[in-house]
């Protein structure tokens, strides 16, 4: 798989994940606050954009697929074939890995 992306196809990417979660919330830092759940998608994405600094042999585009998608099987109606489907097989089974069955 490609370690890069066209802005188009990251576009694509956040869209789709944005969609997936859309209405999910969490809670913030401060009493009653809650965020946009599609931020807490963002800060795993920085997570591995700043792991790709400190190892080059990483292949970026698989994480960044992984990272985006990685709650969709937990956190929405998203089937594994469908995920499959938008990411491709090696970025859904990295998905599949973390799954959280409990």
């Amino acid at each position: 798989m490609k370690d890069t992306f066209t802005i188009e196809e990251i576009q694509e990417l956040w869209l789709q994940a944005s969609l997936l979660h859309a209405g999910q919330k969490y809670g913030g830092e401060f009493k009653d606050q809650q965020i946009e759940y599609i931020n807490h998608i963002g800060s795993v994405v920085f997570e591995i954009i700043n792991a790709a600094f400190h190892a080059p042999q990483m292949d970026m585009g698989l994480a960044i697929r992984c990272a985006l998608f990685h709650d969709a099987l937990e956190d929405t109606g998203c089937s594994y074939h469908t995920l499959k489907v938008k990411i491709g097989e090696r970025a859904a089974l990295g998905v599949l890995a973390g799954y959280n069955i409990s």
